[in-house]
């Protein structure tokens, strides 16, 4: 899921979580993981979950070549069930070492050798300047190829791809924006691509508004129905674009979004007619968090409410297939400018909101964006973390804590023992039952509440 120019410019790290339900007892705890990138710099935008749990994040390393010579490369990571793991990834720039660029910013998963990958790269144009063109590439399972599409650059700037999303091998989807120089009063215009298994095809007539037109987030279905969600205006986040197109377009407008500027940033649904979208809403007092959802009918508001907190935007979405919604974002209990806090929403079942998610054993300072969803008890969330650091954290509803320590059928004076025993800093030991990497008063709990 996509969130691609809003987020270009901040910190270079990345951050990668899974989060589960908001009911304390439903699902297991906060596991870290390290997500390595070259040189220890990068950050992450997208991440996706395919059949068997085949995961996959990616986003873009920063390498230092001199004091004052940067690239800026793809970067892809498989996570193979106990750690992650780098996947190389071709540099697709032309350009000479230290005038280089490019990123991913989705990614979609059909098989451990059927991934694809989109964002945009640096080159230089037919006229002769420098700028950015759609970037997409395929994993076969031992190799990356750079796969072109029918987006001809047109001067030196051609566009950016930020979502991508694969119901079959011959049924993908991609979207973005792309420079529109013949159409008066346009900057950029949205684009959604289609993949036959053979080449990349334009949906034609993508509606558009004046001045920037931007998708950042698709959700696609069996039957050639796609959801695009996105923003257009003067600038960023001004106003929401939502449109669907399932042989031909319908824009909707008139959102129930509150008055001021509205930015629609992810999307994901179980079906057509059950879709969620969020995005943020500015106003001069703060930023407020935007949910919305599609019965099959009509869109309606359905935001969390989150009490005092100043500003919130909501980055990334996923629906498990129980209908449970995971939301994930960043917020600041401060006026702008503000130390930006991550924010892992709250989880819907049964028509209500739970309670308020964050990391509190996370990094102090994270943006929360990509997400994707396994079932109500584990989903994944990427994003990026001050300083320029590379860091992961998962809740995985399959593992729950197990007590028992010493493995003798019960829970003990033997088990307390342990716990006092490694009291302290012990990341990884089976003392340190809830993973926080520190043996303490939590895991003491753990312990008397289920003596036996």
């Amino acid at each position: 899921m996509s969130l691609a120019r809003s987020c270009r410019s901040v910190a270079v790290a990345a951050i990668v979580a899974a989060t589960a339900s908001a009911n304390a007892g439903d699902c297991a705890v906060w596991q870290h993981h390290d997500v390595p990138t070259p040189h220890s710099r990068g950050l992450l935008y997208g991440v996706d979950t395919g059949p068997g749990g085949e995961t996959w994040a990616v986003g873009r390393a920063t390498v230092q070549l001199s004091m004052f010579a940067f690239d800026d490369e793809p970067f892809a990571s498989r996570w193979d069930g106990a750690a992650w793991q780098t996947v190389p990834v071709p540099h697709p720039s032309p350009s000479a070492p230290g005038q280089r660029e490019a990123s991913f910013y989705d990614v979609a998963v059909l098989a451990s050798d059927d991934v694809w990958a989109v964002g945009t790269y640096h080159t230089v144009g037919a006229d002769g300047f420098p700028g950015f063109q759609t970037l997409a590439m395929h994993f076969d399972g031992t190799s990356w190829t750079h796969i072109p599409t029918p987006l001809t650059p047109i001067g030196g700037t051609g566009g950016f791809l930020n979502a991508v999303d694969a119901v079959a091998p011959d049924d993908v989807w991609a979207a973005g924006t792309r420079i529109a120089p013949d159409v008066p009063a346009i900057n950029t215009t949205a684009v959604l691509l289609h993949w036959d298994g053979t080449a990349w095809t334009e949906i034609p007539d993508a509606p558009w508004f004046i001045d920037l037109n931007e998708i950042e987030d698709i959700r696609a279905f069996p039957g050639g129905v796609v959801w695009c969600a996105g923003h257009f205006g003067n600038a960023p986040g001004d106003n929401p674009w939502l449109a669907r197109w399932d042989g031909h377009w319908t824009l909707f407008e008139g959102l129930p979004v509150p008055p001021g500027r509205n930015g629609l940033y992810a999307i994901d649904g179980p079906a057509p007619d059950d879709v969620w979208v969020v995005g943020q809403s500015l106003s001069p007092i703060g930023t407020v968090a935007v949910v919305l959802h599609w019965d099959g009918t009509s869109w309606s508001w359905d935001a969390p409410d989150v009490g005092g907190l100043v500003t919130i935007s909501l980055l990334g979405v996923g629906v498990a297939p129980d209908g449970t919604v995971h939301v994930a974002g960043v917020w600041t209990n401060e006026p702008s400018p503000a130390t930006p806090l991550p924010f892992l929403g709250r989880r819907r079942t049964g028509g209500a909101w739970d309670i308020l998610e964050t990391v509190t054993d996370g990094p102090e300072s994270a943006w929360y964006r990509g997400l994707t969803v396994d079932d109500d008890c584990s989903a994944w969330v990427v994003g990026q973390q001050q300083p320029l650091l590379a860091a992961a954290v998962r809740l995985d509803g399959d593992t729950e804590p197990n007590p028992d320590i010493d493995g003798d059928g019960q829970v003990g004076f033997s088990d307390l023992l342990a716990v006092l025993s490694a009291w302290g800093p012990c990341s990884g030991c089976p003392a340190d039952l809830d993973g926080d990497g520190l043996v303490g008063l939590i895991d003491l709990l753990i312990i008397l509440s289920a003596w036996s």
